[in-house]
């Protein structure tokens, strides 16, 4: 039990507000936060999504009703210690855990004016970021803050700010990259929330928050598995200070992420849009030009796609930024710093790379700092084949817009009948969620959608020649051997037994045992070129 001044505050008050707090700082996309919600919430948890993850669907505006839950019971809480303060200050950790809780608060009270602040943000120029929702923010916090008791909180109000402008910017950004509920999902959107806040967001708010740009993040994954969305989610949730006195950011977040293509550009024009140029630095440099580096500030953040491309001497300019944060204009001498923050992204694997000596290891291990992996496609409907439908349904809306629910809804029904009949849940998405968007419309345009490996003809004759070959090198090879050798090449090539099937004008069944028992009985691996 705690006495401050002529007011008590029980211990059970304040074990209470302490556990509500920290369960409200926890990761909300933890893929045990949901556990511990129900834990808490008993009875009244809403299992409002039927699933043990939090699946972001419709609109993310919406809070999670376990959660709206949960903060009602804190501001219960919050009254329970405050309204029974003395006048004399409270112990430093009673009034930060007091402040936290209040700034908890304050993500589900403030939210519409935080939600209009960063849509218009989102249409607004570079520079400062003019935010008279200030006011409002003032208001609910001085309501709770101005107790007398509380002079020992340090997170202080234009701080305090910020941080709800950025939780609300990170939690849209990743409701709106990542949907899906199959475990890699669900990881992929803790990561990321991890990426920008750290593993501690306590902690992150007393400290690391101006610090960040010392993490370095790469992204590793297959082709068309949304990397550089993964990186905008990140880029665009970074922490900007405001300043009280214009009543403004200091920046505008969503201008500060810069990305660069590496694959699509020569290695003279990747060193010119990073580091920049002075006027005649090369023909064609009629005027010097700042690059990347120096357009991104200290609240900004440099994405480098397909990093495994860069070459060995950009990978040299590219390692003496990060370690020293200094850099230099193509054409000059003089030392600029860099204050960003660097992401890459890569579909190679680095370390097949660095073992071929095409990628230097100790930039490797400058960027390594932080990797996310971004989970395929195929791997997620394997785990859950309802979740196919959910990837349609957030596509065809994204393609239609958020007015036309009714057609929305008609295009995904559409695509996935499409791809149960002729692809299979059992397709191998080689495009990943690339390819599964230009099903939608494909499907929308022509009524149908042809994979690659079918597009001008079937060309699977060196494939199927070699796994003869090697049967019969072991001996004779049956007409039921060459029809099993076609089915397991054909599946390979179009991905699935439906697409298969199709391909070769057989049932479904046919096809899957043909092909079973042709790897099971020749013990052949059949590589996809």
């Amino acid at each position: 039990m705690s006495s401050y001044g002529h007011a008590m505050t029980s211990s059970p008050a304040l074990d209470n507000l302490h556990a509500l707090v920290e369960l409200g700082l926890t990761n909300p996309f933890e893929p045990h936060r949901m556990a511990l919600d129900r834990a808490l919430l008993g009875d009244q948890f809403r299992d409002f999504t039927g699933e043990r993850v939090l699946v972001l669907k419709g609109d993310a505006t919406a809070l999670d009703p376990n959660f709206t839950l949960i903060m009602e019971r804190l501001e219960d809480a919050l009254h329970g210690v405050v309204d029974h303060l003395g006048a004399e200050a409270a112990p430093p950790h009673v009034a930060q855990l007091v402040e936290r809780g209040v700034l908890l608060l304050g993500f589900r009270r403030l939210s519409q004016p935080l939600v209009a602040l960063m849509q218009r943000a989102r249409d607004a120029p570079a520079g400062a970021l003019p935010a008279p929702e200030y006011e409002t923010f003032v208001a609910f916090w001085r309501t709770w803050m101005r107790h007398p008791a509380l002079r020992g909180a340090s997170l202080g109000e234009a701080h305090a700010f910020a941080l709800l402008f950025q939780f609300h910017r990170a939690y849209h950004a990743i409701f709106e990259s990542v949907v899906g509920g199959a475990a890699a999902a669900a990881a992929l959107r803790a990561s990321i929330w991890e990426s920008i806040f750290t593993r501690d967001l306590a902690r992150y708010a007393a400290f690391w928050f101006d610090r960040m740009q010392g993490f370095s993040t790469l992204i590793t994954g297959p082709s068309g598995t949304g990397k550089e969305l993964v990186a905008s989610a990140i880029g665009t949730s970074t922490y900007v200070a405001f300043d009280v006195r214009p009543k403004a950011f200091v920046a505008n977040p969503y201008r500060g992420f810069l990305a660069i293509n590496i694959s699509a550009m020569a290695s003279t024009l990747v060193e010119s849009e990073l580091f920049g140029h002075q006027k005649g630095a090369f023909t064609g440099a009629v005027a010097s030009r700042e690059g990347w580096l120096e357009k991104a500030g200290p609240h900004g953040c440099v994405f480098l796609d397909e990093i495994g491309e860069l070459d060995a001497g950009l990978q040299v300019k590219l390692l003496r930024l990060l370690q020293n944060r200094q850099f230099s204009r193509l054409g000059e001498s003089q030392h600029r710093s860099f204050e960003g923050r660097v992401l890459a992204a890569t579909n190679r694997d680095l370390e097949q790379e660095m073992d071929a000596g095409r990628f230097r290891e100790d930039l490797y291990y400058r960027l390594n700092a932080n990797i996310i992996q971004t989970p395929p496609l195929a791997a997620q409907i394997a785990e859950d084949p309802t979740e196919l439908l959910d990837f349609l349904r957030f596509i065809a809306a994204r393609l239609v817009g958020p007015s036309a629910v009714d057609e929305a809804h008609a295009v995904a029904t559409q695509a996935h009948t499409y791809v149960l009949r002729e692809l299979g849940v059992d397709y191998a998405w080689p495009g990943n969620f690339r390819e599964l968007e230009q099903v939608v419309r494909n499907v929308v345009l022509h009524g149908s959608y042809v994979p690659r490996a079918r597009r001008g003809g079937h060309g699977w004759a060196p494939q199927l020649e070699d796994a003869l070959g090697h049967a019969l090198r072991d001996g004779p090879v049956t007409a039921q051997d060459v029809l099993g050798a076609l089915c397991a090449v054909a599946q390979d090539h179009c991905g699935s037994f439906v697409g298969a099937a199709n391909a070769l004008q057989l049932d479904r069944r046919t096809v899957r045992a043909r092909a079973t028992a042709w790897r099971e009985r020749h013990a052949a691996k059949v590589d996809t070129p």
